[in-house]
This record gives C-alpha cells, sequence and structure tokens, in this order.
C-alpha cells in the first residue's frame, strides 16, 4: 500500500517551494550591470573632486615656495611642473598649468596622473566671488582619460556662518582605458565644514555636496545622479565616506547607493528594487 501525502502537508512543499524560488529570484535583483553603473559613476565624481584637490596642492607649493601666494613664478624641479602665467601690472587674474609630464606622477594614494590641469584664477579661493575654472590638456588618471569644465565659485557664508561654493561641471567626460565613454554634466553645492582655519594645510578638509548630474553611462544609456543626503567628502580619505544619491538609468530600475555612516572605508550599499547588498568600491 502506498504512503499518501495528505493534501495540507502538500500544500504548504508546493508554496514552500514557489516562495523559496521567488527569494532566489530576487537575490538576482542587483546584478553586475548595476554594479557597474554605481562604480562608474562613484569613481567619476572623484576624479573631478581630485582634479580639484591637485590644484589645490599646486598652490600650496608656490605659497610655500615664495611666502607670498601666487607671485609671478613657476615649480620646475618638482612633478608635476607647475607654471603661472599672468600680466605684470596686474596680480590677478592668473592662470596655472599643473604639468604631469607624458610619463606621469604617482601621487595621494598611489594613482598616477598624466597630462595637464590648466586653472584660471579671480581672486583668493576665501574671497566672496572668486573663481577657479580647471580644463585639462589630454589628462589621464590611472588611464582614464579627463575631460571637460570645472568652475569652483566662492559664494561666501551661508546661514550658519560655513563658506561654501557653487561647483559647475560642463562637458564632462570620462574614457575608460578600453574605450568606453561616460559623459556627466553637474551643478553642486560644496559646503566647506573643516579645515577653514588651516587654509594652508588641505589634509584636514572636509566639505558637504548637494545636488544632481546628469549625462549618459557606457551603455549609452542617459541617467539623472540625485544627491538625496549630502555626501561627506574628504581630502584624507579615497573614498566619500557619507551620504546618499540615487541613480536613475534610461530602462532601468532606480538604484540607491548609500555610503555609509562616516568611515573612511571602500564599503557601500546599493538598493534595487528593495534588495540591499553591500559592495566594494574603486578608490580615485
Amino acid at each position: 500500500m502506498k504512503n499518501l501525502i495528505p493534501f495540507h502537508l502538500l500544500l504548504c512543499i508546493i508554496l514552500g517551494s514557489i516562495f523559496f524560488s521567488a527569494c532566489e529570484r530576487n537575490d538576482d535583483n542587483i546584478t553586475d550591470q548595476d554594479i557597474i553603473l554605481v562604480d562608474d559613476g562613484a569613481v567619476t565624481a572623484l576624479m573631478y573632486d581630485q582634479a580639484f584637490t591637485e590644484v589645490d596642492m599646486a598652490l600650496e607649493q608656490l605659497e610655500y615656495v615664495w611666502s607670498h601666494p601666487l607671485f609671478k613664478k613657476s615649480v620646475q624641479d618638482t612633478c608635476p611642473i607647475i607654471y603661472v602665467d599672468h600680466n605684470d601690472s596686474v596680480y590677478w587674474p592668473k592662470i596655472v598649468t599643473i604639468d604631469f609630464g607624458t610619463d606621469g606622477c604617482e601621487g595621494p594614494f598611489g594613482v598616477t596622473r598624466k597630462g595637464k590641469i590648466i586653472v584660471t584664477i579671480t581672486d583668493r579661493y576665501l574671497k566672496e566671488g572668486s573663481v577657479r575654472t580647471i580644463t585639462f590638456n589630454n589628462f589621464y588618471v590611472n588611464e582614464f582619460k579627463i575631460e571637460g569644465t570645472k568652475s569652483v565659485t566662492n559664494e561666501g557664508l551661508n546661514k550658519d556662518g560655513l563658506m561654501y561654493f557653487t561647483v559647475e561641471l560642463t562637458g564632462g567626460k570620462i574614457i575608460t582605458p578600453t574605450g568606453k565613454e561616460i559623459t556627466r554634466e553637474f551643478s553642486h553645492t560644496r559646503t566647506w565644514i573643516e579645515g577653514q582655519l588651516t587654509p594652508r594645510w588641505r589634509w584636514d578638509d572636509k566639505y558637504l555636496i548637494e545636488g544632481e548630474a546628469t549625462g549618459v553611462n557606457r551603455f549609452g544609456k542617459t541617467y539623472t545622479r540625485t544627491i538625496t543626503n549630502p555626501l561627506l567628502f574628504e581630502t584624507a580619505c579615497r573614498w566619500i565616506t557619507s551620504g546618499t544619491i540615487e541613480i536613475q538609468p534610461e530602462d532601468h530600475p532606480l538604484i540607491t547607493l548609500d555610503y555609509g555612516n562616516g568611515e573612511c572605508d571602500d564599503l557601500a550599499t546599493i538598493t534595487v528594487n528593495g534588495e540591499t547588498k553591500e559592495i566594494k568600491l574603486k578608490g580615485r
């Protein structure tokens, strides 16, 4: 005589199998493409932030060498070589060229840069209304080519007494070592929350970044990136340390990127269709 499985038990087994299968399929909600989109966006943002940091470092060298901010001379015994160009009859504006050469220089975090950054400066960084305009000439970061024009305008003090800046990128483009292109334009507000008392020492600087970006990703699809909680950018850290971004690629579910709670590490989480996964970010 055959042993029969009671109907209610069989129903439980079937429902359990369906539920388990659904859970297994949910594990696939976050795909490799999701991670690529997030990583591309994070690295692109950091590369443009790092370009601004390179400008800071170059100007610090000029100040230390002559004890007079942005005198008329250049620094030619270092890598990068720094050139200063301006009209002898006026102090501003100045054009500073930061030349990493064709072979490149290794800088902070073991990153190699080559090519040139050109920055036009209308006045001192700490003066309200001053503008720094940054462009790139055949400039690479670890074999990623960087293009575009970035402007940084000092807007003075906000209601909390903190200095803040409008940062805009136009014509931004990253070309990967494999020839893929990622374009970006953004308008951000950058609030200087720590380090103002030591303007000649950049490694204690911390900024909160707000705003949004648009562009085309490496798959040829448009995207928007909206900062929903301010990003904490620390010059002494290789990664963004906190904040959240919503990324909306064309024909793709919304991706939420969470950088965490302020730890300087390469860990972040992404959420797609209600599923959350921890990932490791590439550094700058």
